[in-house]
């Protein structure tokens, strides 16, 4: 079943959380013959170099967009504090709609909103740069997705927005894995949704007596099982 884990048997490892933003993270080795993989982005720093990182390792497009918008949400707390120092409390409560796409507004809360997207706050200069960059998902040929990412990376580095830059320049050495996406059009996310949900299961648990119960556990919520009484 998609979506469900099935029971390798003993000994068995269950998954772990992976954290997106984990400057640890690094490529595995021995792929074998699997044509891709699909990780989230790995976190760094420094200017823009060529990816190290095997050509058939996908970056997700989820993790991408969630370093972005971080990024979005970095630059609001600073102009935030800035502003409320001046008794400007222009982005007071408005944490979360910075971080929603517009598909999640009614009609009524998009036209509010975009008079602060339109207004000349560091955070709409944020938002507008990252609201761009949804279009490179939309692109199949790599030669112009390159091109679109080069001409974006200009307008994020000279944005002088410093939590704008540092994610421009991390995805920009992890560009190669990120055009990888567009071909292979795969994600980690049936994954990571099990992974929460196996974190789910620990804590309203408080924990198992071995490890043996905390498996039985795991396939009974995440196995696919079908409890519903047949033939009544």
């Amino acid at each position: 079943m998609r979506g469900s884990l099935p029971d390798s048997g003993p000994p068995w490892r269950p998954f772990t959380t992976i954290n997106a933003a984990s400057p640890a993270l690094e490529a595995p080795h021995g792929h074998g013959s699997r044509k891709a993989s699909s990780y989230p982005s790995p976190h760094g720093h420094g200017s823009r170099k060529a990816s190290s990182y095997p050509s058939k390792i996908v970056f997700d497009k989820f993790h991408v967009m969630a370093h972005l918008l971080k990024g979005v949400d970095t630059v609001r707390k600073q102009e935030h504090r800035r502003l409320m120092q001046q008794g400007d409390e222009s982005l007071k409560g408005t944490k979360y709609l910075w971080l929603m796409r517009k598909e999640r507004f009614d009609e009524d809360g998009w036209i509010d909103f975009e008079e602060l997207r339109e207004s000349n706050l560091k955070t709409a200069r944020a938002r507008a740069i990252v609201d761009t960059f949804r279009h490179f998902w939309t692109y199949t040929y790599l030669g112009s997705a390159r091109k679109f990412f080069d001409r974006w990376y200009g307008w994020a580095i000279r944005s002088r927005l410093a939590p704008i830059k540092k994610v421009a320049r991390m995805l920009g050495r992890r560009l190669d894995n990120i055009l990888t996406y567009l071909k292979h059009r795969i994600t980690n996310a049936i994954a990571e949704g099990l992974n929460a949900k196996i974190q789910w299961i620990k804590y309203t648990a408080r924990g198992f007596a071995n490890r043996e119960n905390f498996r039985i556990a795991i396939l009974f919520h995440c196995g696919g099982l079908d409890l519903y009484p047949h033939g009544i």
